[in-house]
């Protein structure tokens, strides 16, 4: 029964309402058709790009990553959940080739992200046969997680014949994306890639409206700079927080990449830091202090 001054409907977009509660200050869309996206998001300027999905090994088991109904990654989730929140995943941001085996040894990387930045760190020489030696050593780990690497060229054109050379060059590994900067020629570049079946990371977003488009263009991820927002004075979380709300609204399989400090905070599936961050994650000095003092006490003990 509808209340007084209800009309026919109110109840049952309340009843939605209610269902899919909204995140603060998200706004809300009623007249916009988004794309298939993940949303991930970089620290600030000087760190490198966040970013991610859960692995899943298939050498014993025989297993691929699992794929959505887009085909993608995202469809894959990890099997823990984060204080309720969400799943966090977590990619390594990294083109060096010693971090990358150790991470993959120790079984976390849920993808790998690079960057024009990340890779002039490395040794110079053929960037091709760099990124075909990262596939093998996912290959050889039984990973076939997402990899991403982005076109170097600020022409639109150039970028799309970039993209072929990449999948020329190295498309035989099952999982490549190719990262594309936003911009008003970009947003021709990424549908034109998803036409041609090529998955595109779209990087570089600083705002709500940029990634939205992004989505809207086809993109199958969309990269928030969450720090660089930041840094220019904007509240970061609640940018993300909007585009979380949209897709949200619109149903799309998305997942949101932050970091790792305010992950959970502002909703966040997706995490990218530096192979040195995974170390931290697992030091703790109280740790320490309790193997030595085994350690010690055993020894004492011997004597």
């Amino acid at each position: 029964m509808r209340a007084p001054g209800q009309r026919p409907g109110d109840a049952r977009r309340n009843r939605r309402a209610d269902r899919q509660p909204r995140a603060a200050g998200a706004v809300r869309v009623s007249s916009l058709a988004v794309g298939h996206g993940v949303i991930s998001a970089e620290r600030s300027a000087g760190e490198r790009e966040r970013g991610t999905f859960r692995p899943r090994r298939h050498g014993h088991r025989g297993r691929r990553a699992e794929r959505g109904r887009d085909g993608s990654a995202s469809g894959a989730r990890a099997e823990h959940r984060d204080g309720g929140q969400g799943t966090v995943l977590r990619f390594v941001d990294s083109a060096n080739l010693v971090e990358i085996e150790e991470a993959l040894a120790r079984g976390f990387p849920a993808g790998i992200t690079t960057n024009p930045s990340i890779l002039a760190k490395e040794e110079k020489g053929d960037f091709r046969e760099h990124i075909k030696k990262i596939t093998r050593l996912l290959e050889k780990s039984g990973y076939d997680i997402p990899l991403s690497v982005e076109v170097f060229s600020t022409r639109p054109d150039e970028m799309v014949v970039q993209a072929q050379d990449f999948l020329r060059h190295f498309g035989a590994y099952p999982n490549l994306n190719v990262k594309v900067p936003i911009g008003w020629g970009e947003l021709a570049v990424i549908r034109e890639l998803r036409r041609r079946d090529i998955r595109v990371n779209c990087t570089c977003c600083m705002s709500f409206n940029q990634a939205v488009m992004a989505a809207r263009a086809g993109a199958n991820s969309v990269s928030l700079f969450y720090g660089r927002i930041r840094d220019i004075g904007y509240d970061a979380a609640s940018v993300v927080r909007q585009v979380r709300a949209v897709f949200r609204e619109w149903r799309v399989p998305s997942e949101i990449i932050l970091d790792v400090n305010e992950a959970l905070q502002a909703g966040a599936d997706i995490v990218t830091v530096p192979p040195t961050f995974f170390r931290q994650l697992v030091s703790h000095p109280k740790t320490d202090e309790a193997v030595t003092q085994f350690v010690t006490d055993f020894q004492r003990w011997l004597k």
